[in-house]
Order: structure tokens, then C-alpha cells, then sequence
């Protein structure tokens, strides 16, 4: 799933520096997890990991691929005899199966977000809008039925998001579609098991402000990438956080992007940034804090700097980095990323990491 501020680039680099400055480290903090992806490293080399974000997106991807260590049973579904019990299959791939075969016309995705809808909004296909209805409206039936757990419903609907995200008309984000149906918004939406990660384990996943998750938390590594500008995620990615919520928003302008009372991040405030990242240095309960940032960001190097002097010894190392680029033709842009290490000081520990 493609998604700012992804660090698939930048992830040898940040696992390079953990594994260089603390080898003996056995858990991580990540409370901007986004899509997992620094998450799902540390957990699969055997660390216990810790994640949270505001957007419940990024929730249900937290608890489908790290909250599992294995595709989830189904047991009450399966027992139901909503789904047929075909041997040698895994159940998570009959479920899977079922609801590929649902179809709902004239479902919220269809009419709000697709070519036969009447405000046009072309980020579907009409057939594969029919599907993600059909789907998320199965998944809703199974749990107002009581046959689906919170977590494997999340699982479902991680499934649902992913699926659809490869079948989507746009160039990365949901902000804007393309104007006439590519490739791969042509490909049938197809659902496949999210990939969970065996080793380590889940400390926690949280739908929370990142404080909050911070003050919660009691790791040996707090990894801190939080939004560099004043670009809401909520509004880019309105369309999988709608499918993870499972709800149906009144869709508003050319994007669809719904009015919603979101818990807004300070670090998109530009005012209230440097203050947020203050507070979550001085509550980390860590041996190691790393502050992931760009060097154009909202918050100044000096205020990041001074944020972590007051817990000890602070580094930093510049790299230039491939960034999120929306152009249709595949292009790339380079920026700068900073990445500030701090070892804190026995006298700074708000309380020792286990």
C-alpha cells in the first residue's frame, strides 16, 4: 500500500542504527506505526513491539499483521455453517473466498465512488465497487451476528483494505483519482490474507494519540516518525479509513473526503508541533529514543535537539532518501531525512525500560 511518509526506503537505514547503538535491545515503541512497515521488521527479527496511531486505518493493519501470528480461525463462522468447510483449506482462505463471492449493487462505494455512481467520482470500477460493498457488508453481517471477534474482524477488513488499494484509479493516495480507469483499477479485486508476521511478539496495538501510547509503553526502543507538514492523513486516506470503520459518510466534493470529528494530530500545527514532540520525549519510558524527521520539516532541528538533550546524549545523521511521489508515470523525488539518536540518561529515565 503506498502511503506517505512510508519508510520502505529508509528502513535498512533505521534498522542498521538500532542494530548498530543498541544491540541488546529486545523491544520497540512505534507510536506513528502507519502501515507497519518499521513495525513488522522489528517484530519478524524476534522483538517485542509496541505500535499505535490516530487513524483507524493504520489500526486494523496494526492487529492483522502484527496482533497475529498466524491467520486467524474463525471458529464461531466456521461453526455457523455460513461458510463451506472445504478440506485441505485454511479457514481464513474459505472465509476469504466467501466474500469474494458476495455481491451488493447499489452499495455506498458503488454510488459514491465509482463511474456509475452520479457524482463521478471514478476511484473504482463499477464491478469492483459492487465487491468491496459486497464485502464489507458481509463482514458487518458476520459480526452484528456475533460470528467475528474485534480482532478478526479487523483481520477482514485489513483484507478488504489491501485488496482494494490494488485495485484503486488513483496515483498513491485517495485525495484524487485518475481520469479515465488504468490497468490496475481494470484487475478484479481479489482478497488475500494479509501478511502477518510469525516471530516476536505484540505488546500492543492502539488506536490513540501517540502520547498516550508513550506513557503506556515501556520498551528499549521509542522510534518517533511523526507527520512532517501540515498534510492530514485522514483527508488522503478517507476512503480505507471508511472501509475499516465499516461505516457509510455523507461523501463531499470532487474527492469524496467525508466530514468527520477526527482526533487531530499537533503535528500537523505547525504551532503546535514542537511543543507535542517535547511532551513525548520527556514521558518516554525508554533506554533509546530515535526521532525520524526530514530536514524541511515543521520543527526546527534546534527545538528536536533540545527535546532530546533534556534526556541525555544527542546524534544525528543526514541521508538522502527517495520520497513519496504521487506522479502517475512512476517518477520519484529525493529529499533530505535526519535521523536524531539519543541514549538516555539513567538520571533522564522516566522509568527503566524491562
Amino acid at each position: 500500500m503506498r502511503y506517505i511518509g512510508s519508510k520502505v526506503s529508509t528502513l535498512p537505514w533505521i534498522a542498521q542504527l538500532i542494530e548498530e547503538r543498541a544491540p541488546s535491545a529486545h523491544s520497540v515503541c512505534d507510536p506513528f506505526a502507519g502501515t507497519c512497515t518499521v513495525a513488522r521488521h522489528f517484530k519478524a527479527r524476534g522483538m517485542r513491539v509496541v505500535t499505535g496511531d490516530l487513524l483507524k486505518v493504520s489500526h486494523v493493519l496494526q492487529i492483522a499483521t502484527l496482533g497475529f501470528d498466524t491467520p486467524p480461525s474463525f471458529a464461531a463462522l466456521m461453526a455457523s455453517g455460513e461458510i463451506r468447510d472445504d478440506s485441505g483449506v485454511h479457514p481464513a482462505d474459505a472465509v476469504l473466498s466467501r466474500l469474494q463471492e458476495l455481491r451488493t449493487p447499489g452499495g455506498y462505494f458503488e454510488e459514491e465512488f465509482s463511474a456509475a455512481g452520479p457524482a463521478g467520482r471514478m476511484f473504482f470500477s463499477d464491478e469492483n465497487a459492487r465487491r468491496i460493498d459486497a464485502a464489507s457488508a458481509g463482514i458487518a453481517s458476520w459480526q452484528q451476528l456475533g460470528l467475528l471477534d474485534e480482532r478478526e474482524e479487523a483481520w477482514l477488513r485489513a483484507a478488504l483494505i489491501l485488496a482494494a488499494d490494488r485495485v484503486a484509479n488513483t496515483a498513491g493516495t485517495y485525495y484524487a483519482h485518475l481520469k479515465s480507469l488504468g490497468r490496475k483499477a481494470l484487475k478484479p479485486l481479489t482478497l488475500r490474507c494479509p501478511p502477518v508476521t510469525a516471530a516476536g511478539s505484540s505488546g500492543g496495538c492502539h488506536n490513540a494519540d501517540a502520547l498516550e501510547v508513550v506513557t503506556r509503553s515501556h520498551t528499549d526502543v521509542l522510534y518517533l516518525d511523526p507527520p512532517y507538514n501540515e498534510r492530514d492523513y485522514a483527508r488522503y486516506y478517507h476512503l480505507p479509513d471508511t472501509l475499516a470503520r465499516g461505516d457509510a459518510p455523507a461523501a463531499s466534493g470532487r474527492s469524496g473526503v467525508p466530514y468527520r470529528q477526527n482526533a487531530a494530530s499537533s503535528f500537523y500545527r505547525t504551532a503546535q508541533a514542537g511543543d507535542a514532540l517535547s511532551q513525548i520525549c520527556a514521558a518516554a519510558n525508554a533506554r533509546y529514543i530515535l526521532v525520524h524527521y526530514t530536514t524541511d520539516g515543521i520543527i526546527s532541528h534546534d527545538r528536536i535537539v533540545d527535546s532530546l538533550r533534556c534526556r541525555g546524549e544527542v546524534r544525528f545523521e543526514d541521508r538522502r532518501v527517495r520520497a513519496y511521489s504521487s506522479d502517475r508515470a512512476g517518477g520519484t523525488r529525493e529529499a533530505w531525512h535526519r535521523i536524531y539518536w539519543c541514549d538516555v540518561s539513567m538520571e533522564g529515565r522516566v522509568d527503566d525500560a524491562p
